[in-house]
């Protein structure tokens, strides 16, 4: 819950405090617009495709780092270059070197001119044209109420990965529109840098369109002059043989032979043209740089031979565009993924193979017309044969006939070709129309609703994951469960929280002096103190009675005489446990003595009692037991404190007279509660286990560790310790959370 409203507060304050961005549109129209001056010619690869795929090719282009260079090196005011102190409107004809990475120029804004850097000269007039560092500018006025400023310009690709961050590029569903907006902290540099978009891609795409028309052009052209010559030769060649020969044939004899060889050597010829272009670019793709390699497939994909209806070439060079425009959306921005990413590699991978595949299409194109010429030319062979058998000059005149007119008809078909390339390269336009400039930018809005709901969703999430991962990481025991599965011992009782409102509210006029005097003590922990006299009516005080219950029935209650009172650690609860535990037995007519077996026992402080003499002047001084015996003020209870704390403990819990003075006053009382060090701190516990006939291992929820209780119950195993079960404390209602353990009638009961 807290990191839910910390995050709507951020947000608040986030949108409270945010400064206005602005926001500039423009739009343009993907048409091509040399159709009404070319009727269609000289298309490119892009116009062969769906209307769909030809859209978001544009969009990939409009948004690559290339277009996105030529903006930010043609417009660096508000993109690369930027006041610091002052507005951005005071500056103009800003331009960069190349060499210049980044740079700060400090200015000094006087009435007469601006002082650049800390020169002390004259001052640059206002509209003067300044030059340093490789940064040249204008500082068209004074800016307002400002003496001193910088001028900062950052790298390029930080300017260019900005760039691309704001830039919003989205087509038009069912359209061939394009809307392209930007958003700055001013309004100037909104609709500079968006204009500039527009009309620097305008300018690209139709460079870009003339030069592969020119391409397109001076390719047909070599093929008309190659063309030209031969045709040239084959008129000579025929001129030549009839002048030999002195005769001419008569042609209506072999009319139908010459015409179907004239028809099979033009078609033939075709052929062996397109299939010369497909090799010629084939290789221009294997042996040429990307540059090259790019327009080979863009010229393959456009061939009318190559790319037909039937023909998968056109489909793979869809494919392979989107592919690229996907990769290079990916990579773009600063949130763009690195070439190592997955994504990435998929996308490059799908490249790849789709070049592949567009280049074995080629090849197969290439293998058909083999074929296919193989074909004319067995057809003409056949004719030619027939042929053979008239006269041998009339035969040869057929030929060289022929010949000519199947290169008179492609040198025809290469004129048309050329003309068309030709009127289409003159026309110098491309398919980017501008349809709107941006004229002003308005400010961004920004549903504040929407964005605080969003943000306190997001910190409930958060929240909720924080919890899980504290959840996880916690090992410590939390409820009666995890202590018989972890322990594979029984839990005889569990202590809750020990609330303290019924003394201070004065609920028990009865119990308010004793309270006064063993009432529970101010605790972070929320320490059980002696809540079986102070509230005796609590669900704390009914635990107890519970746990004394579980004990006496318990299979080592028979021989029990000596019952011991440990923990794994410190700060357990194990001293609270044993006070009230004996309070709890002596209420129901034992007589009890409770024996403060820690060096560093707490148990005096407990019932108010004087700390010495106790255990350690019994044991090391010689003092008799019945002398430091005192009354707890409970019928039944005597205390025998731990005294002065030893040099060595070894020399009290180890020792004879120890022993001795167990013994011995197991014969004056019922029962003897022993409050023990902990067992992984001290082994004073482990060593009075073994002469107890029972022993109680006190775990605190949501504070003792799995594995520390798990190795306390190794000790105890390991020296023979009888341990009759374990007692779950737990003063920080963990175990409540958990599953609730509570819910005593008579405990709960308030009169």
């Amino acid at each position: 819950m807290s990191c839910m409203i910390i995050a709507g507060l951020m947000a608040w304050y986030h949108l409270r405090h945010k400064a206005d961005v602005y926001n500039a549109n423009t739009v343009i129209q993907i048409a091509d617009s040399r159709d009404p001056l070319t009727s269609g010619l000289g298309k490119r690869a892009t116009d062969r495709m769906t209307p769909e795929y030809s859209i978001l090719s544009q969009v990939g282009i409009i948004r690559s780092r290339a277009v996105a260079t030529s903006v930010v090196d043609s417009e660096p005011l508000g993109l690369r270059v930027n006041a610091d102190g002052f507005d951005n409107t005071v500056l103009s004809d800003v331009t960069v070197d190349d060499r210049v990475s980044t740079a700060r120029i400090s200015l000094t804004f006087t009435p007469s001119g601006v002082l650049v850097g800390s020169a002390r000269g004259d001052a640059v007039p206002y509209g003067q044209r300044i030059s340093s560092e490789g940064i040249h500018f204008t500082v068209v006025s004074p800016p307002a109420k400002v003496t001193r400023g910088d001028v900062i310009v950052r790298s390029r690709d930080a300017a260019i990965d900005d760039f691309l961050f704001h830039l919003d590029v989205v087509p038009r569903r069912q359209t061939n529109i394009i809307d392209i907006s930007y958003s700055a902290a001013d309004a100037s540099t909104a609709v500079r840098v968006v204009n500039r978009v527009s009309t620097l891609y305008q300018a690209t795409d139709t460079r870009l369109a003339q030069q592969q028309l020119h391409r397109r052009r001076v390719f047909i052209e070599d093929q008309l002059a190659r063309t030209d010559a031969q045709l040239a030769e084959a008129d000579r060649a025929l001129s030549t043989f009839r002048n030999q020969q002195k005769a001419y044939s008569s042609q209506e004899k072999f009319k139908a032979q010459q015409s179907a060889l004239v028809g099979l050597d033009v078609r033939r010829e075709e052929l062996d043209g397109d299939r010369t272009m497909a090799r010629s670019l084939l290789k221009k793709f294997e042996t040429g740089d990307a540059a090259a390699r790019k327009t080979a497939l863009s010229m393959l994909a456009a061939a009318p031979e190559i790319g037909g209806d039937r023909s998968t070439v056109p489909d793979l060079y869809r494919k392979l565009i989107g592919y690229q425009t996907s990769r290079e959306e990916l990579v773009s921005g600063p949130a763009g993924k690195a070439i190592s990413h997955p994504d990435v590699q998929r996308l490059d991978t799908l490249i790849a193979s789709t070049q592949a595949e567009l280049i074995s299409a080629a090849q197969s194109h290439i293998a058909l017309l083999d074929a296919r010429i193989e074909s004319l030319d067995a057809m003409r062979s056949r004719n030619a044969g027939a042929l053979g058998q008239l006269p041998a000059a009339e035969a040869s005149e057929t030929r060289l006939q022929q010949n000519s007119d199947a290169l008179r008809a492609q040198g025809a078909s290469l004129r048309t070709e050329y003309q068309q390339a030709r009127i289409a390269e003159a026309a110098e336009v491309g398919q980017v129309e501008i349809v709107d400039l941006a004229t002003r930018a308005s400010v961004a809005q920004i549903n504040s609703s929407r964005v605080i709901i969003f943000s306190l969703l997001l910190g409930l999430l958060a929240g909720a994951g924080l919890a899980v991962m504290i959840e996880r990481a916690d090992h410590t025991v939390k409820q009666r469960d995890d202590v018989e599965s972890s322990l594979h011992v029984q839990v005889l009782g569990t202590i809750p929280r020990i609330d303290g409102d019924e003394l201070r509210q004065g609920r028990f006029p009865a119990l308010t002096q004793f309270a006064h005097r063993y009432g529970p003590r101010k605790s972070t922990r929320g320490s059980v103190a002696l809540t079986t006299v102070a509230q005796s009516r609590s669900p704390a005080a009914e635990a107890f009675r519970q746990l004394g219950t579980s004990l006496v029935h318990s299979r080592t209650w028979e021989s029990a005489r000596r019952i011991l009172v440990t923990s794994p650690t410190e700060g357990d609860g194990k001293t609270s446990i044993a006070a009230n535990l004996a309070i709890t037995l002596a209420n129901q007519r034992f007589r009890v003595l409770l024996v403060d077996c820690d060096v560093y026992g707490k148990q005096h402080s407990l019932f108010n009692l004087p700390s010495s003499p106790g255990v350690s002047e019994v044991v090391l001084e010689g003092l008799a037991p019945n002398d430091v015996l005192q009354q707890s003020g409970v019928a039944g209870l005597s205390v025998m404190t731990s005294g002065k704390i030893p040099a060595k403990t070894s020399d009290i819990i180890g020792s004879e007279r120890m022993r001795a003075l167990l013994n011995d006053m197991a014969q004056e009382f019922d029962l003897l509660v022993l409050d023990c060090s902990p067992i992984l701190a001290l082994a004073d516990s482990a060593i009075l286990s073994v002469s107890s006939d029972a022993v109680l291992l006190v775990v605190r929820a949501g504070y003792t560790a799995v594995s520390a209780a798990a190795e306390a119950m190794r000790h105890l195993s390991t020296v023979g310790a009888r341990v009759t079960g374990v007692v779950l404390n737990d003063p920080d209602e963990r175990a409540r959370e958990y599953g609730g353990y509570y819910g005593y009638g008579y405990g709960t009961t308030r009169t």
